[in-house]
């Protein structure tokens, strides 16, 4: 009977260390320090140039308007994983010559909240106006994004 109870014993043992035969991956929980360690971000940008207005004669008149720019932050996993609730915020900003003008305007700095789907992907759009009339607008390598904060986690699949 001894023989009999502890080889039942052992069996539950062994049984409960097989489980179901799945290996869980550990969550991994996403920060401002490792968030590039799994996803790319690049900004993109597009500027609207206003239309040239003419007189009758044809020449060019000079009329102040804004040159409105289109910021996109895109935000792709690097690999397949399982996502959860992986927010990514921070600011939009350009390289400190710029600052001047666009500061003074108030167009920037701009907070950014990026949510990544199920899918592995995020993006965010904001917009400025320039008021210097003169200006050839702004490309994608002008733009920085800076994150303050990331939070979620992630599991490899």
């Amino acid at each position: 009977m001894r023989k009999l109870i502890s080889f039942m014993i052992t069996a539950i043992i062994l049984f409960s260390f097989s489980a179901c035969g799945q290996n869980s991956s550990p969550k991994i929980e996403i920060t401002a320090d490792n968030y590039k360690d799994y996803f790319t971000v690049n900004t993109n940008a597009e500027t609207k140039l206003p239309e040239l207005e003419t007189n009758n004669d044809g020449a060019i008149l000079v009329t102040p308007s804004a040159i409105k720019t289109t910021i996109k932050v895109l935000v792709d996993a690097k690999m397949e994983m399982d996502i959860d609730s992986v927010v990514i915020k921070g600011v939009i900003d350009l390289p400190q010559k710029y600052w001047g003008r666009l500061h003074e305007q108030e167009e920037l700095p701009i907070e950014a909240i990026i949510e990544v789907d199920n899918n592995g992907h995020g993006k965010f759009e904001g917009e400025i106006l320039d008021l210097l009339y003169y200006s050839n607008g702004y490309t994608e390598d002008d733009f920085c994004f800076e994150c303050s904060s990331a939070s979620g986690t992630i599991s490899h699949k």
